[in-house]
């Protein structure tokens, strides 16, 4: 997990500890301990190196995923669905469940993507969002009842069971063509 530090004096803030990647060549998503110093813009640019293929990139600090929810970003957008925003859910306590399971949740960049959730539906611990800010996007979202790492586990492994959506594009065609 890392931590935002603001530096007042200067006017930037440092970004420091365990941060999530995904290459924007293979889609491989990868962990990283370091630090980032942004300017005063708030920006700040890292030099990477995908560890999967080798590919060279650059990225910024609004780039960074959490860690516990890299990996199931990871295998949604290497299946044809792409994510927007993201968040493991941290910062405050639950009281039923006792841990830092505050809100989870994964925005769609694209609405139809939902058409998927009618035949994969989601783990119990995950739910749609209906009061989405963003009309051509949907959400979804853990449930605060839930511990995170449960929340992580079961949407990792739902994402796993996902359909590549250039096969199901192509079933849904087909099934119309017919």
């Amino acid at each position: 997990m890392y931590k935002i530090k603001k530096i007042k004096k200067h006017n930037k803030y440092i970004i420091a500890g365990v941060m999530g990647f995904i290459c924007p060549s293979c889609l491989d998503g990868f962990l990283m301990k370091g630090k980032i110093v942004t300017k005063g813009n708030g920006y700040g640019i890292l030099n990477m190196v995908c560890p999967e293929c080798g590919q060279e990139f650059k990225c910024s600090n609004i780039d960074i995923l959490d860690p516990n929810i890299t990996d199931a970003i990871a295998i949604l957008n290497k299946r044809g669905y792409t994510t927007k925003f993201c968040c493991e859910g941290h910062g405050s306590k639950n009281i039923e469940t006792n841990d830092g399971s505050d809100d989870s949740y994964i925005y769609f960049e694209e609405k139809e993507d939902e058409k998927v959730l009618k035949t994969n539906p989601l783990p119990d611990s995950w739910q749609i969002e209906r009061n989405d800010m963003f009309s051509d996007r949907f959400i979804v979202r853990g449930k605060v009842d839930v511990n995170k790492e449960k929340k992580m586990n079961d949407i990792r492994n739902w994402a796993l069971n996902l359909p590549v959506k250039s096969e199901l594009v192509k079933r849904f065609r087909y099934a119309y063509s017919v």
